[in-house]
């Protein structure tokens, strides 16, 4: 399900964790439009900045991540307790220890990426894939 990301070189803060967990090669959907470096220069130009601590789990990053992969689910799969879920598989995957399955983090964290870096996230993707 997840791919083999090393416990080494794992980074939360790192939009590329956005592409490791849903994508496995390359070759597969989306792969082209997943551009961790623009990516964060939407959320740098937007002013995000939370979830800093080296052991947090509620990083821009995954927040993102959790927030695409409700995108792509359907009904009692689209929820914040399905996503929440998602990332904490992922998390005990990497040999983290997860505190709680509680959405109200989730949710909270959500709140602090504006519409804008969404916004300018998906335009990204859409010039991508022209």
């Amino acid at each position: 399900m997840f791919s083999s990301t090393k416990n080494s070189h794992f980074n939360a803060s790192s939009f590329r964790i956005v592409k490791d967990p849903m994508l496995q090669a390359d070759e597969l959907p989306l792969a082209e439009v997943i551009d961790d470096e623009k990516w964060q220069v939407a959320l740098d130009r937007c002013e995000v900045s939370f979830g800093t601590d080296p052991a947090s789990i509620d990083t821009p990053a995954i927040t993102l991540w959790a927030l695409i992969s409700q995108v792509f689910f359907e009904e009692e799969h689209r929820g914040c307790k399905a996503a929440v879920g998602r990332v904490a598989s992922w998390w005990a995957t990497l040999g983290k220890i997860i505190c709680s399955t509680n959405t109200g983090a989730y949710c909270r964290a959500r709140l602090n990426i504006p519409f804008e870096a969404v916004r300018d996230i998906a335009v990204e993707i859409a010039l991508t894939t022209e």
